[in-house]
């Protein structure tokens, strides 16, 4: 039997994201979500530009929240407005 071409790995859907164990968020829920998070501005042109990231994420497996954040943190490190500084 030839192995090689046999496809082992069931399709992954890319359309969810794991929020948990149990809960799945679909994308366009997540982007508001994330950009809600880091208070930006809910705007189709944000929308567009963490979903043109999210196609470039580099994962293997499923989608999960909390790995896909961080590399949206980087990958759009210039959105993020700068801390304010805090005096002690």
């Amino acid at each position: 039997m030839d192995f090689e071409n046999l496809d082992l790995n069931p399709a992954i859907s890319t359309d969810r994201i794991y929020v948990s164990w149990s809960e799945r968020w679909d994308v366009p829920r997540y982007i508001d979500n994330y950009l809600i998070e880091r208070q930006l501005r809910l705007d189709d042109k944000l929308r567009a530009r963490i979903l043109g990231e999210i196609g470039r994420y580099p994962y293997k497996g499923v989608l999960k929240k909390a790995d896909l954040d961080e590399y949206l943190d980087a990958a759009c490190a210039e959105l993020h407005p700068e801390p304010a500084d805090q005096e002690i």
